[in-house]
């Protein structure tokens, strides 16, 4: 257990588990409450590759991870329907959303879950930096909007953005890294902790906002 949580993205979401499951649990969360069931569903995905490697001794665990890319896309694609306001936006979404399952489909018969599906992961990232930039704007024009920093949803995109933004570069030269001597797999790893980290605080805080909006008005 203790090696498990040295890995700073294990970390990270165990971390971040525990602050939802303490601010999420009440009642009048209504939608966030996923959020408890996607970390669990992270966690359960990363104990899974760390037992493949470490327990059964196999040299990859690419499959639990090209699969748990579905539904890292499928939850993206729900807070993105719920936080954008505009019916022309949400059906653009959906589309995007066929679109990046056509390109996984492609990756997968062409790889066959014998390596990472780096298109497919960089297709993801894109999708998701792209959204969350149109979400930005959305708040651009938002007169309502008058404290972003307040609203629990920014803080879930701004991780979102931050985190797959830098995950674009990071998978664009994976082999590059991967090939550095000695260090490529280090570097990685820390840039990989760095960004996991910042996407987990974003939420935590995203989670702790909704708590206090919930004690200030009440269900909703």
């Amino acid at each position: 257990m203790i090696d498990f949580l040295s890995n700073p993205t294990n970390l990270a979401e165990v971390l971040a588990m525990l602050i939802a499951l303490v601010t999420l649990t009440g009642r009048g969360t209504g939608w966030w409450r996923t959020f408890i069931f996607f970390l669990a569903i992270t966690l359960g995905v990363e104990g899974g590759g760390y037992y493949m490697v470490h327990v059964l001794g196999r040299t990859d665990n690419y499959i639990l991870f090209v699969l748990f890319m579905l539904v890292e896309v499928s939850f993206y694609t729900f807070i993105f329907f719920r936080v954008l306001q505009s019916n022309l936006l949400q059906r653009w979404l959906i589309a995007f959303f066929i679109m990046f399952i056509l390109i996984y489909l492609y990756d997968i018969s062409r790889t066959n879950f014998l390596q990472y599906t780096s298109l497919s992961r960089i297709g993801l990232s894109v999708y998701v930096v792209l959204f969350s930039c149109i979400y930005y704007r959305q708040l651009l024009y938002d007169e309502k909007m008058v404290y972003p920093l307040r609203h629990p949803a920014f803080w879930v995109v701004t991780g979102l953005f931050f985190f797959y933004f830098g995950t674009i570069v990071i998978f664009c030269f994976r082999s590059a890294l991967l090939a550095l001597p000695g260090q490529g797999i280090f570097i990685r790893k820390t840039l990989l902790g760095t960004l996991n980290w910042i996407l987990y605080a974003s939420w935590s805080i995203a989670f702790i906002w909704k708590k206090r909006q919930l004690r200030s008005s009440g269900p909703s």
